[in-house]
């Protein structure tokens, strides 16, 4: 059985640390402190073949900044399902931004409808980023 040493990120830190040429423990210390500061931000990325019949889209939800953790916290109990990830925003300006994923336009129009009736939101819009189809064999009648 072997054993294997810290993760981070998917990645043990001793390769990190060896490819590096630098001692495990200041590998570990300055990837804390660069997520920590936000220098360093992880997401996940799509493989489009698995996701065919699904479109992809970006919400944006300007709030109340009264209200914007409350409405950040909502939208991951109502949608965890369809959240693929929330990409970091330097200077937010009370805007969140949401990644999902759904299986059509009806999806889209579910999400904005529920999230318009959140306290604190002033106004939420969506934005289509990718539609992932099958490839149709096109045919000419003739």
């Amino acid at each position: 059985m072997s054993t294997s040493g810290p993760v981070r990120f998917g990645i043990e830190i001793s390769e990190t640390a060896k490819e590096l040429g630098i001692p495990e423990k200041d590998c570990n210390k300055t990837s804390d402190k660069m997520t920590k500061g936000r220098l360093l931000e992880f997401s996940l990325q799509c493989d489009p073949a698995s996701m065919i019949r699904y479109v992809q889209f970006a919400i944006l939800i300007n709030v109340q900044k009264s209200h914007d953790r409350d409405v950040y916290e909502r939208m991951y109990l109502e949608f965890q399902e369809n959240i693929l990830y929330r990409p970091s925003i330097i200077d937010p300006n009370d805007l969140l931004i949401f990644i999902l994923l759904g299986e059509n336009v009806f999806t889209i129009d579910f999400v904005l409808t529920k999230i318009d009736i959140l306290e604190g939101v002033k106004k939420a819009e969506s934005r289509c980023i990718h539609t992932y189809l099958p490839n149709w064999n096109i045919t000419t009648i003739g």
